[in-house]
């Protein structure tokens, strides 16, 4: 198995910047492609060869061109400020913004998203789970309808990750704080990762 080279990087990020010219003329779309497409390249040694790296640019190219509704899945109190920026920057495209029904440690509120102004660009809904991580399970019965009908799903976080890990079609955004997950996704301790989940569960 070929391992992924440092010249695959400009060339990966030049195929992604071609493919999106051709798959819109917004420009909006076309340049927060090329930013995920970014944080992907960077996580690079998380994936084992180049066409593994060069399907999750696709993927999230081709969910971001077509997707009509996003749904984002808070993390930390202090990240509501730039998912602001972050979905100002995604035209076209309705966004809904879950958060903690409690917090957990320093997980982000209502409250939080409100005084950073993302009620003013997002649907704002509580997941009903008080969890650090979000389990299904014990979700609000509005927060699961968003949630099974969202056609992409951001999950920020790792207590996120590691309780939606083995669910399908979503885009993971951590940090790997413990040596358990960071070597379940084959990154250093503290690396930021980006990685798209086909699930993990045998169907």
């Amino acid at each position: 198995m070929m391992q992924i080279l440092l010249d695959c990087i400009p060339c990966m990020l030049k195929q992604a910047l071609e493919a999106s010219r051709l798959a819109t003329n917004n420009v909006k779309i076309q340049e927060e492609i090329i930013k995920e497409s970014l944080e992907i390249l960077s996580d690079y040694k998380s994936y084992r060869t180049s066409p593994e790296l060069a399907r999750a640019i696709h993927l999230f190219q081709k969910k971001l061109t077509k997707a009509k509704t996003i749904l984002i899945i808070g993390d930390n109190t202090g990240e509501t400020i730039f998912d602001k920026v972050l979905i100002e920057n995604i035209p076209e495209i309705e966004v809904t913004y879950a958060l903690r029904s409690e917090p957990i440690i320093n997980d982000a509120t209502m409250e939080d998203a409100v005084a950073s102004g993302l009620d003013k660009v997002a649907d704002l809904i509580s997941s009903g789970c008080n969890a650090p991580g979000l389990i299904l399970e014990e979700c609000s019965a509005e927060f699961l309808a968003v949630y099974n009908n969202a056609e992409i799903i951001i999950s920020k976080g790792q207590g996120n990750y590691e309780a939606l890990s083995e669910e399908k079609n979503i885009f993971f955004l951590l940090k790997a704080k413990c040596p358990m997950i960071a070597g379940r996704l084959n990154v250093k301790l503290n690396e930021y990762i980006l990685k798209y989940s086909e699930g993990e569960k045998n169907d």
